[in-house]
């Protein structure tokens, strides 16, 4: 009789056992999934994964934004970065691979593409500093130019790599040779997130910032 309590108590502790393990693996589980959910964000119908791998290194998502209003919406940016940083002048100075993410929300033609690139760029240069970079501004434009236009839903990455420059992809494909210096990277920058940026609202979301 003994011996047979002993079995069933070896039995209840087996089952007691098991369905510990059980409850773990569904706590695990759980936290997997909203892990998962957590990994992305999403704007605009427009989903940005919280890392991208820029030149074979890990960076991180710094913010999100829109650039437009209730009205009109022209595409939604993305900033990735080593570490997360909510003041320009930081990300200026940050040392390592970034990249600037582009989905477009509406359609527009190379032309009008790189004129909103150029424009943008010269709204926060003085002609003597702009004059250093009109070189690399104009291979720039030209790669723009070549793309022909996007769509609604295509991606543009404004990618830097520290060993090369300044890359652009469209939908993931190389447009062009990367364009040399960190200060030609700067002023794209400077575009999305400097004082006179394109778009302040973008600007602050791009930094992370309470608007």
């Amino acid at each position: 009789m003994v011996k047979e309590d002993r079995i069933e108590g070896r039995k209840g502790n087996a089952a007691r056992a098991a369905r510990r393990i059980a409850t773990c693996l569904l706590v695990a589980a759980a936290t997997l999934a909203s892990a998962g959910e957590a990994a992305t964000v999403e704007k605009e119908g427009m989903r940005y994964e919280d890392t991208a791998r820029v030149a074979g290194t890990r960076t991180v998502l710094n913010g999100v934004g829109v650039r437009g209003n209730d009205l009109f919406k022209g595409y939604v940016a993305g900033l990735y970065l080593p570490h997360k940083e909510t003041e320009a002048e930081q990300v200026y100075a940050l040392q390592g691979a970034k990249r600037i993410s582009v989905r477009m929300l509406l359609g527009v033609n190379g032309d009008v593409l790189a004129r909103t690139f150029s424009d943008g760029i010269r709204k926060n240069y003085k002609d003597d500093a702009l004059d250093v970079l009109k070189a690399r501004m104009d291979v720039f434009d030209s790669q723009v130019r070549a793309v022909g236009g996007v769509k609604k839903g295509d991606a543009i990455d404004l990618d830097f790599e520290p060993a090369s420059g300044t890359r652009l992809l469209v939908n993931g494909k190389p447009q062009g040779d990367a364009i040399a210096g960190d200060d030609f990277y700067v002023a794209l920058l400077k575009m999305f997130i400097g004082e006179r940026a394109i778009d302040k609202g973008l600007r602050s979301a791009l930094l992370g910032q309470r608007q």
